[in-house]
């Protein structure tokens, strides 16, 4: 990219027999069999580290022209080396490429289950009994966070909830934990469930009483309400408690199918956090690999080298 995200790269493969690329992007062909996987790697290595300040035109917008790019000096390892770099890169991304599948996949399967499980259409063994359509203010009591006095404003053991989850760490207990919450206002409709105890800051709805349901469920019953619908026009969106408590609801009467259906979800959340936790440990590798191999303080060994 020369225009924007400067220094966001791809490899063309000739995926479409006939393509254009926008004024907005420049074309890199090597020369002398220069390996396109190590110039990939190399950009996103400058661009993660702030290489191209220097060579970027500011005004509202980033620029890099063609004259100053060409100006950047790059590393020229033997070719061979070359391969081998590009080879170790190309697992890496590989690695990476195959996980991220595996999150979109999992979350596929979540938002699949959540339509049966939260609906009623599909039932665990051993659960008949008829489900109850309400309101949600009998189901939960939803309450307005609260403003943060002074004497907690310094670093402690208790996360502070806004209205896009948890922005900061105080000293006291406020509300004890397990806990769901949700924005008044910005990222109307998040849900968060918070499992340390917490601080619900004034931008914040959060459940105080879940009158003997399940949390876990409650967090996952409050993914299908249609915020959107309570969200007021003027001025910045928000969403009005007591219009909240008026949104039909339907759920099962007995807590221990909500508890089945909790499981089931909070199953592949987990899966999906043990993926994204691998994920960003193959990041963490990959941006190590850079730091050392991008700037030559380690190297590559040559297959059939010792260090003896």
């Amino acid at each position: 990219m020369r225009g924007g995200e400067v220094g966001r790269a791809a490899i063309w493969r000739n995926q479409l027999s006939e393509c254009y690329f926008q004024k907005a992007l420049h074309r890199l062909r090597p020369k002398k069999g220069y390996d396109v996987r190590l110039m990939l790697a190399l950009l996103e290595y400058r661009a993660s580290t702030g290489g191209f300040a220097n060579y970027v035109t500011q005004t509202s917008i980033a620029h890099l022209p063609r004259d100053k790019f060409i100006q950047m000096p790059i590393p020229l390892p033997s070719l061979s080396e070359q391969w081998r770099l590009g080879d170790l890169f190309d697992d890496l991304n590989g690695c990476i490429d195959t996980l991220q599948r595996l999150v979109v996949k999992k979350q596929a399967v979540k938002q699949g289950l959540m339509q049966q499980l939260l609906t009623g259409r599909m039932r665990f063994p051993g659960f008949t009994a008829p489900w109850r359509t309400t309101n949600l203010g009998s189901v939960v009591t939803l309450q307005r966070g609260f403003d943060l006095p002074s004497r907690l404003r310094r670093r402690g053991a208790v996360p502070i909830v806004s209205s896009s989850g948890a922005s900061g760490w105080h000293d006291r207990v406020m509300v004890k934990a397990p806990g769901v919450v949700t924005g008044r206002y910005g990222t109307i409709g998040e849900v968060f469930f918070q499992s340390v105890d917490f601080w619900p800051l004034n931008t914040t709805l959060w459940v105080s009483d879940f009158h003997g349901n399940d949390e876990r469920f409650i967090f996952y019953m409050l993914h299908r309400v249609d915020f959107a619908t309570h969200s007021g026009k003027s001025g910045v969106p928000g969403v009005n408690r007591n219009d909240l408590h008026a949104n039909p609801v339907t759920l099962p009467v007995s807590i221990d199918e909500q508890r089945a259906i909790a499981d089931a979800l909070s199953t592949v959340d987990h899966q999906v956090e043990n993926l994204e936790r691998m994920i960003a440990k193959k990041e963490a590798l990959k941006k190590g690999a850079m730091q050392e191999l991008l700037t030559g303080r380690s190297r590559l060994p040559v297959q059939g080298e010792s260090d003896v």
